[in-house]
């Protein structure tokens, strides 16, 4: 009897992954001019650093910025391959603060219309037809993804999503081309071989009513420790980015992006040359959060 009872529970085992379903993981979605959607987001952005010589402290400094926006966004303009250049956002609400400490207050709203636009790298906002303001500038930057137009890298083979996957599939991200799509101008040049990451389908849901493959990541970036741009005798050691990710993924491949959620948290820490030929001690930590749902709208 145990032995008939354990060829029936292998059989079911390999029966349900022989028939476990697989989905084509399009993470790369060409965006259409009139392409709208109602759009939640969120974004924060906190810098702490400190200079230290000796047992003293002689420079400290921290920023912070976090905001959320509520509005209905239009694409006018795309590139050939349909990466957005040029954005409309019909604003509900737009919220910002520089102060950890105070929750985000109300800084647009009553139906202002925003255009945001990239060119190359470089990111413009106007508000009504007048170029936004630093404080706004800010807000904006925290909350509105506009990417890099010359950038030709796309998120499927940062994720690594050639091939067919089931739900529990777990396998490496393509550092390659996450490192690839930071630019060769980057301060920080990194070693594929000393970086890791992982990316894992969770499983299937709905995400504002569209059937979703749920895929998180997990990226760990060792920081050099010669970098770019610092002053001669900098010498990092045991600094790290460390990324995670949460995206769902439409299993309609004809269905547009609906957003996810990003995390950056970068911890440097480098032995520095003082000018009087002594040694010192820099470290910053930079945590940066973006996170969006957007519903289409037809």
């Amino acid at each position: 009897m145990k032995n008939i009872l354990l060829t029936l529970l292998t059989s079911v085992s390999i029966a349900s992954v022989c028939h476990a379903e697989s989905y084509t993981l399009k993470l790369t979605r060409p965006e259409k001019v009139g392409n709208k959607a109602e759009v939640c987001a969120k974004g924060t952005d906190q810098v702490s650093q400190k200079t230290t010589v000796g047992a003293d402290a002689i420079k400290a400094e921290s920023t912070y910025g976090s905001a959320s926006l509520d509005a209905l966004r239009e694409v006018l303009a795309v590139t050939a391959k349909g990466k957005p250049t040029k954005l409309k956002f019909t604003v509900k609400s737009l919220q910002y603060t520089d102060d950890k400490a105070i929750a985000p207050k109300e800084i647009l709203a009553g139906d202002k219309e925003i255009i945001a636009v990239v060119k190359g790298k470089e990111k413009s906002f106007t508000i009504d037809g007048e170029e936004a303001g630093e404080t706004m500038a800010k807000a904006l930057n925290l909350v509105i993804s506009l990417g890099d137009e010359t950038n030709a890298t796309d998120a499927d083979a940062m994720f690594n999503t050639k091939l067919p996957h089931a739900v529990g599939d777990e396998w490496d991200a393509g550092i390659d081309e996450l490192i690839k799509s930071m630019g060769a101008d980057t301060p920080i040049q990194f070693d594929p071989k000393a970086c890791t990451g992982k990316i894992k389908f969770e499983r299937v849901e709905k995400v504002n009513g569209i059937e979703c493959c749920i895929l998180t990541g997990s990226i760990t970036l060792l920081v050099p420790r010669a970098v770019r741009g610092v002053p001669e005798g900098t010498d990092f050691t045991g600094s790290t980015v460390k990324i995670s990710l949460n995206c769902p993924v439409p299993t309609d491949p004809a269905a547009p992006e609906i957003g996810g959620k990003f995390v950056m948290d970068m911890a440097l820490k480098a032995d520095i040359k003082t000018p009087n030929d002594g040694r010192g001690t820099f470290s910053m930590a930079n945590k940066m959060v973006r996170e969006e749902n957007a519903n289409p709208v037809k």
